[in-house]
């Protein structure tokens, strides 16, 4: 569970608590970045793909570079050439890697993102939901509900508000078009085609009718 702050400063759970409950700014930040790593991966990913012996002259000297191969391997011109390939080879495969996993990441970070959305805007601290399956504490046996959470949390009404207000700012279209163009250079074979856009039109509509209304 996270606690409803926007920002990654200016929040601290009282230090009594045997643990420190994360702030959603922790969850949006890891979004952030994780859209900016998978976009970067991706463009090396590109620059490489198909790349062989036959169009190994067409490398220009940046993209040897993005390779970090030593110069010293790089002076034989006999072995020039299997070297570059073989890391490209070796490169490829842990890219291809590390997309999957930003995508398993970006994925399933959003869906928190929402969920914790509808649990402090849409349904409300009046819904009073048992939630008490979840142990926020390390070591707690008590069970919570959604008011009693908020409430050793340190939360207010108040705190809810500023939420609101805080969320539109850094829940805006940057944040969700960096989203959505991580869909859409997704691997046409993902299995989770569609996952990203459509907790984007949730989200979008969450801001619109219960973050931007007092």
């Amino acid at each position: 569970m996270y606690i409803p702050k926007a920002r990654l400063d200016g929040y601290e759970v009282a230090a009594s608590k045997p643990s420190t409950i994360p702030s959603l700014a922790t969850l949006v930040q890891l979004l952030i970045d994780s859209c900016r790593q998978y976009l970067v991966c991706l463009e090396f990913h590109n620059m490489f793909s198909g790349k062989s012996k036959e169009n190994l002259h067409e490398l220009s000297h940046r993209e040897i570079k993005e390779l970090s191969i030593p110069e010293k391997l790089l002076k034989s011109s006999q072995q020039k050439d299997c070297i570059i390939i073989n890391r490209i080879a070796t490169l490829l495969e842990m890219k291809s890697k590390e997309l999957r996993l930003l995508t398993f990441i970006i994925e399933n970070g959003l869906f928190l993102l929402w969920t914790h959305m509808e649990f402090y805007l849409v349904n409300g601290r009046s819904a009073r939901s048992d939630i008490s399956h979840l142990h926020f504490f390390k070591g707690s046996n008590e069970t919570k509900t959604s008011d009693g959470f908020l409430m050793d949390a340190g939360l207010s009404e108040e705190d809810i508000t500023i939420f609101k207000k805080e969320s539109v700012t850094w829940m805006n279209e940057i944040f969700f078009e960096s989203l959505l163009k991580v869909y859409k250079n997704q691997r046409k074979d993902s299995s989770s085609s569609g996952f990203i856009p459509a907790l984007v039109r949730r989200l979008r509509r969450i801001i619109t009718f219960y973050a931007c209304k007092n």
